[in-house]
Order: C-alpha cells, then structure tokens, then sequence
C-alpha cells in the first residue's frame, strides 16, 4: 500500500532500522537514531541497486515519488541513475565536460571567419553535445563518439559526419 504523509511523520523509530515501502522500489528507511532517509530500490543490468534521494522532511513524499519515477525511466533507457549521479557530482566537482572543453577550444581560434566559426559551433550543438556534451571529458568512451557519428552517418550527412570527426578529434587532443 502507498504510503502517505500522516503514515511517515506518526512512525517512530525502534531499536533496529526498518523499511516503510511505498511503491515501485520507493521506500523510507528509519533508523534508530529517529531519522528518515529515502532510497530507491531498481536492477540493471542483473543487479540489484539502491538510490539515495535524501532525508525526511527534506525531502518530501511528493519529491521522493518525482525522483523515483524520474530514476525509473532511465533505468527504463538502460541508463543506471547511480552512476548518473556520480557523473552530475564530478560535474559539480571538476566540470570538465566535453561541451565546456569543445567551447573552449573554439573560443582558441581567433583566425576563423566568424560564417565558419558559426558553423562548427552550430553542428557542434546539433549532432554532438545531445550525446556527449555533458558527458566528463575523461569519460567519453570510442563507442560513444561513434554511436554519435553514426546517428548522423545514419540521417545521410557523411560530409557533416566526416567534419564532426574531424572536429571531435581536435577537440579531444586539445583536451589533452
């Protein structure tokens, strides 16, 4: 049975920590020590993982059911929201994505007209940052570069597919 917001604030902890579940792997763990903390129980990939979304009342029954089911649909894509998170985290920590880098080594050519500069950026911004533009730097992998490429390989622009490459190449040896 889901659980409601009465339900929560009337459970008082015990000597060991127990689960109040709610619905599609939701639930609220109370610990001894009287705090409330809401996890996400999902599988990818053949196993079985937790989310951590944040404490109660901080984090309301509302907002847990919107990031659970926000969760959900990445594991639904094949997408772990764990490691998704840990990414937004680096992000937060680092920010070297490969948007920030490819911006940069843009903004480093001076000597392009600014017709051309726009094109770049333009295509950039189309076929290639959806994909990977927030993805770290040191974590875009060959497969993912390519499955981009081939997005747009696919449409039949192989002489845009052949620049992005191109592109893509000196935007990584420029992060290096």
């Amino acid at each position: 049975m889901a659980l409601t917001d009465t339900a929560i604030r009337k459970t008082k902890p015990t000597e060991k920590p127990f689960k109040l579940a709610d619905s599609s792997g939701l639930y609220l763990l109370i610990k001894p020590n009287g705090s409330k903390l809401w996890y996400m129980k999902y599988r990818i990939d053949g196993k079985e993982k937790k989310l951590a979304f944040g404490p109660y009342p901080d984090v309301s029954l509302f907002k847990a059911r919107q990031l659970r089911d926000a969760a959900r649909a990445k594991v639904r894509e094949g997408v772990d929201p764990s490691a998704d998170k840990k990414i937004a985290q680096q992000k937060k920590k680092n920010g070297h994505t490969f948007r920030q880098i490819a911006m940069n080594w843009h903004g480093e050519h001076k000597r392009w007209s600014a017709h051309y500069a726009t094109t770049i950026q333009r295509r950039l911004e189309m076929y290639v940052f959806p994909d990977i533009g927030d993805s770290l730097i040191d974590q875009i992998t060959t497969e993912m570069l390519l499955f981009t490429l081939r997005k747009v390989e696919n449409k039949g622009f192989l002489e845009i597919t052949a620049r992005l490459k191109n592109y893509v190449t000196e935007i990584m040896r420029y992060a290096v």
